[in-house]
């Protein structure tokens, strides 16, 4: 019986990750995986049982620790709008975008038919709830409150693949964190 590697287990699970970002979990191959570690396809199997295997080896531990740190900014604290909310919003999404992005980006639009597939759709309600929350004195149009939280990932998954360096992501990141609040306390604003 053969021995399974921990090297070799690592670095399925690097080139399945590489895989996983350039063609989405549909198109990655268990095969082409297997030739790019330097095994056989017999022997991927031994490690992993199938290709959501591998994918939930991949993702499971950053998509649990992202939940978590956009929960802990989605809990409401009373905060109005500040400069320092701001950062903190962005503080928090910037790390955990930074901590991998190439695994922000699979979670968000390259998970089809994998029990992550509506990751984005679940981030996306629970902003809508707290947008709903701030403004549901003032407004009560869902389709505006889903648009608007829909909109912020959008441009969060657009930053995310176009800035390489951490300084512009980071730029970026604040930038569009100040233009939703601002955006959500003059939408507050123009109800009353």
């Amino acid at each position: 019986m053969q021995v399974l590697k921990p090297k070799i287990r690592s670095k399925i699970l690097r080139v399945s990750e590489k895989h996983f970002f350039l063609y989405g979990f549909e198109n990655a191959s268990m095969r082409k995986i297997a030739k790019d570690v330097g095994v056989s396809v017999s022997n991927l199997y031994r490690y992993y049982q199938n290709k959501l295997d591998i994918f939930i080896a991949v993702i499971e531990e950053y998509q649990k620790d992202f939940i978590s740190n956009y929960l802990n900014i989605l809990t409401p604290k009373d905060e109005e709008f500040t400069p320092y909310l701001v950062t903190r919003i962005s503080d928090v999404v910037f790390e955990a975008v930074k901590t991998d992005k190439r695994k922000f980006i699979i979670l968000m639009e390259k998970s089809e038919n994998t029990p992550y597939a509506d990751f984005k759709n679940k981030l996306v309600g629970g902003l809508e709830k707290n947008i709903r929350l701030a403004v549901k004195e003032f407004y009560k149009d869902e389709f505006v409150i889903h648009t608007i939280a829909e909109n912020f990932f959008n441009g969060l998954l657009e930053i995310s693949n176009n800035c390489d360096d951490d300084d512009s992501l980071y730029l970026n990141l604040k930038a569009l964190v100040s233009y939703h609040m601002r955006g959500i306390s003059e939408f507050m604003d123009i109800k009353n």
